[in-house]
């Protein structure tokens, strides 16, 4: 049975982070991504405010093993030091988001504790959610009597600190931080000195107190941090099927990675979400994906190690047959997430075969009744059955009535464009079917696999909440050469290239005048284009005309 190793005991923030680097303290795959993916900067500037007015942060929970648990070689975006002990090792169960921050932003400090040149950071994308972040703390804030929270500031990207502000990668290192004090122009007053020594003192001064479990089995380790986590911020089901799944050469993360580069990366569809796998596992495991039990799955996992796999490949099918039935070629450009994981699911549990010209027709109508019919727009156990069964129906011939009260039959015309609502996606998609001329494979489709950042402005002065000011920029031309045409079409100058590049947005060939009346007439063709694609889909068109008010304003 699982027992403490010996009491709680303090120690100094600056050794536990030092130990981190060195690799004394370890994370094991099981835990949950740290501070770059869970935490929000607000968080994390919280936590420094924490330790600079000496607040409890709560205490960190190491299990000490001799197993051969994998575990992490990057920590806050540095590589940790592999170490080999005849003891086993001590691996963090709890307290990983704070670690994680606590080596990202001041780890830097601890070169000369731990007696190294430099320490080593991972190559990151910039665009990922912490970047290399850069915080600083304010020796002369500009509000007077600013609370201590305001003086932990997180530069922008590209953004230099002010000769005021300190930078808290130096702050743990005496020799760096009067290094930085000393070359200050101007010169900074003796009072932001004695807060800059205040500062470095309050931060390796600070204790956390940390407790030492001792487990004879992952199993037990696992329950624990189980446990441990049902309380404060919740882990993600992925992350604690993860957990408590993994075992001596079975690591779901791992192969989760493997499959995702495998199978879906090629096709464009890598950024699938892990809990929708996940929900496709547990369906193939006999589970209710809409209501699946985490600790049956994670048992379920270990039991059958090829369940990952069948659920990937299952995900793939179904992804390749969306593009082939609706031109969406990732998903982020999917309307609703529960359309790829039933199809997937109907894939993994009979083989089907969905290159049939009638199977791609069925998936077809499914998925835009499903969107423009707003299904999924609040998903439980019911609603999930009967889209499945209606999906199911669907590609033996039959009809959908099994989702009839599901679908919202009168659709409306969008108000307010926001790429991450499923009718903004639809719309989207529609401007590209009409750019591509149908073809569901053009360049318009493909771009829009990237996301709302694939649409740009018709003119500058344009408002993205407005669809008809938006259009799919791909690599057949740019949003400039879409502006110039427009200009010219405005002034009665346009060519034959210009006007070919407005056809093919949908402005009409004899739309005439301002850019606002050719964009209004651009909106008038891709709405009746839209009203005709959802008459042929069996719905209706309860158009209120409310776009005629934001058109107006926006002119």
């Amino acid at each position: 049975m699982p027992f403490y190793e010996r009491q709680p005991y303090i120690q100094p923030l600056y050794q536990i982070v030092g130990e981190v680097l060195n690799g004394d303290i370890r994370i094991p795959r099981f835990q949950r991504p740290g501070t770059e993916t869970t935490w929000t900067a607000e968080k994390r500037g919280d936590l420094l405010d924490s330790l600079y007015r000496g607040f409890p942060i709560g205490t960190i929970l190491l299990w000490s093993t001799r197993m051969p648990i994998k575990t992490l070689d990057v920590v806050g975006g540095f590589r940790v030091q592999k170490t080999v002990s005849s003891e086993g090792q001590r691996l963090l169960l709890d307290g990983h988001q704070r670690l994680s921050t606590l080596v990202q932003i001041l780890g830097p400090g601890l070169i000369s504790d731990l007696q190294r040149r430099e320490i080593e950071r991972k190559p990151r994308d910039s665009t990922g959610p912490a970047g290399e972040e850069a915080w600083v703390f304010d020796l002369q804030p500009i509000k007077e009597n600013a609370k201590s929270r305001d003086r932990f500031i997180l530069l922008k990207k590209d953004q230099q600190p002010t000769s005021s502000q300190l930078p808290l990668s130096t702050a743990l290192d005496r020799k760096a931080l009067n290094r930085w004090l000393r070359e200050q122009k101007p010169p900074l007053s003796d009072t932001q000195i004695t807060e800059a020594d205040a500062l470095r003192d309050r931060l390796r001064e600070y204790s956390i107190p940390v407790a030492v479990l001792v487990a004879d089995s992952l199993e037990d380790a696992t329950e624990s941090f189980k446990r441990i986590n049902s309380s404060g911020v919740p882990m993600s089901d992925f992350n604690m099927v993860a957990a408590l799944a993994y075992q001596d050469g079975f690591d779901p993360q791992e192969l989760f990675e493997k499959y995702n580069s495998e199978l879906l990366e090629p096709l464009g569809w890598r950024d699938v979400p892990d809990s929708h796998i996940l929900r496709v596992c547990a369906a193939l495991a006999g589970q209710h994906p809409a209501k699946f039990e985490v600790d049956k799955l994670a048992d379920q996992l270990r039991e059958n190690n090829h369940l990952i796999h069948q659920a990937f490949n299952a995900v793939a099918r179904a992804a390749e047959a969306i593009r082939q039935a609706c031109g969406i070629h990732g998903p982020e450009a999917l309307p609703y997430s529960w359309q790829l994981i039933i199809l997937a699911i109907r894939v993994g549990s009979d083989d089907s075969n969905l290159s049939e010209p009638k199977t791609l027709e069925a998936i077809w109508r499914w998925l835009w009744l499903t969107t423009y019919g707003e299904v999924f727009a609040g998903v439980n156990s019911t609603i999930y059955d009967r889209s499945s069964a209606a999906l199911t129906n669907m590609i033996q011939g039959g009809d959908w009535l099994a989702m009839e009260r599901d679908v919202t039959r009168k659709v409306r015309a969008l108000t307010r464009f926001d790429f991450r609502a499923a009718r903004a996606k639809a719309l989207a998609l529609l401007m590209a079917r009409h750019q591509d001329q149908n073809d569901l494979q053009g360049p318009a489709h493909r771009a829009l696999a990237a996301g709302g950042s694939s649409l740009g402005l018709l003119q500058a002065s344009g408002r993205r909440s407005i669809w008809w000011h938006l259009a799919v920029i791909d690599d057949q031309a740019s949003i400039a050469g879409y502006r110039n045409a427009l200009q010219r079409r405005a002034s009665g100058n346009s060519s034959d290239s210009e006007n070919q590049l407005l056809t093919r947005i949908g402005v009409p060939s004899d739309a005439q005048g301002s850019i606002p009346n050719l964009l209004a007439a651009r909106r008038e063709l891709l709405k009746a284009d839209e009203q005709r694609f959802i008459s042929d889909l069996g719905l209706e068109w309860a158009d209120a005309d409310a776009d005629a008010g934001v058109d107006e304003q926006a002119e």
